[in-house]
């Protein structure tokens, strides 16, 4: 009995039909794995908020000092997670590459808080005075300006976001031009990032700076 088998032509044409499949399956795999990180992590952005609002509500809008947390000498990511946000993976995105772990002090952490909301000098950092609540960035993911993104916070920094430059895409998906905020009114969003970089104008102070630009800041 004859047996039968692929010719060599068959076997070609099965592998490339086997090729152009994984072509169009590995993009869409991608998105869909990229989709459910924006997801997650804007998840822990709101866990977040919800914790530092709780925390300004037992310090009287008072946010976190420059350094140190309430007198403990802690991180603001440590006074956060020791009474209201007890998962520290929340404070890491599902957009770093590090290995989660549970023990300070050098738990990775991702997010970084508006340098510009902390109790300084020159702002009393009371949260009774954000101008524009709804419009003002609280905290983001805070990557380096790098091609491939990539992490550094730890639980033992108080981990503060810089205004960003509008130079670039240094988002977290999309091609890098989007990414995750959280707001001073706790509220989350996906922005781009070319907006979210721009702190010029009115508009660029108000997401920025807590009392808005000088046209629009409160009397002291």
């Amino acid at each position: 009995m004859k047996k039968s088998a692929f010719t060599l032509i068959e076997l070609l044409v099965v592998i490339s039909i086997i090729a152009i499949l994984a072509s169009i399956a590995v993009p869409v795999f991608g998105k869909a794995l990229e989709k459910g990180k924006a997801t997650s992590c804007k998840a822990n952005l709101r866990q977040l908020g919800i914790g530092v609002q709780a925390y300004l509500n037992d310090n009287e809008d008072q946010m976190f000092p420059k350094t140190g947390s309430g007198g403990t000498g802690g991180a603001w990511p440590v006074t956060l997670h020791d009474k209201y946000v007890a998962n520290w993976k929340v404070f890491r995105s599902p957009f770093d590459p590090r290995p989660d772990r549970d023990k300070p002090p050098d738990v990775p952490v991702s997010y970084g808080l508006n340098e510009n909301l902390f109790i300084t000098a020159n702002f009393n950092g009371n949260a009774s005075r954000y101008a524009f609540p709804s419009q003002l960035i609280l905290m983001a993911p805070l990557m380096a300006h790098e091609k491939v993104l990539k992490f550094a916070g730890t639980s033992d920094q108080s981990v503060e976001l810089p205004m960003a430059s509008g130079a670039g895409k240094f988002g977290t998906h999309a091609g890098r031009t989007l990414i995750n905020v959280l707001y001073a009114d706790t509220h989350v969003d996906t922005a781009k990032y070319a907006e979210f970089a721009d702190s010029s104008g009115e508009e660029g102070q108000r997401r920025w700076m807590p009392e808005g630009s000088t046209a629009t800041a409160p009397p002291p």
